[in-house]
């Protein structure tokens, strides 16, 4: 997955779960605007969410977004 970088962040989070209200953190992923899940049952719906972060703390996690992956 990808977003767009927030000006005063300097790290992001990746959340992942099985529905969009019960997501965890999955990874920390750098100064990175670009995640790839790796792990996925194919035909399982995932949600998706990001934190940003910097020196002052934490941002609110982002909306959620699904994706189910198929086997190719």
């Amino acid at each position: 997955m990808s977003w767009r970088k927030s000006k005063n962040a300097t790290a992001y989070e990746s959340h992942r779960g099985s529905s969009s209200g019960s997501l965890s953190k999955k990874a920390d992923v750098g100064d990175l605007s670009t995640y790839t899940a790796t792990g996925l049952t194919n035909g399982t719906t995932y949600y998706f969410a990001i934190k940003a972060k910097n020196a002052s703390g934490s941002s609110a996690t982002s909306s959620a977004v699904s994706a189910t992956p198929l086997a190719t």
